[in-house]
């Protein structure tokens, strides 16, 4: 199943589930051992690969156990600055109304 933007919430918890079942399957884990190495009951692991819903935190746990927490990467990827972003807060932001006394040796020609 492919996970779409007009998938349910409770389809999308159920394909995720059978997705990181089948990576831990992959790795050669039984929920008992995934629920060691991560402190998170069986019972919640069963939960979790039956679409159950889950705290985020535990979803990371697993993640990190299973060795794909760097996929969080590419499900919410780092959003990029747009140039008209770089300049309101980037190195070129400078508070407005407020103004910068310059001091100078230039002069008007009438000044003494």
């Amino acid at each position: 199943m492919s996970i779409r933007s007009i998938s349910t919430n409770t389809e999308i918890l159920t394909e995720i589930g059978s997705r990181l079942k089948a990576l831990r399957i992959d790795a050669s884990l039984s929920q008992s051992e995934l629920a060691d190495r991560t402190g998170i009951s069986k019972r919640t692991i069963g939960n979790l690969e039956n679409g159950k819903d889950i705290s985020l935190s535990t979803l990371i746990e697993v993640m990190r156990a299973l060795g794909i927490v760097q996929r969080m990467d590419m499900m919410i990827p780092e959003q990029e600055l747009r140039p008209s972003q770089e300049y309101l807060y980037g190195k070129a932001r400078q508070r407005v109304g407020k103004r910068i006394e310059r001091k100078s040796d230039w002069k008007w020609g009438d000044e003494e």
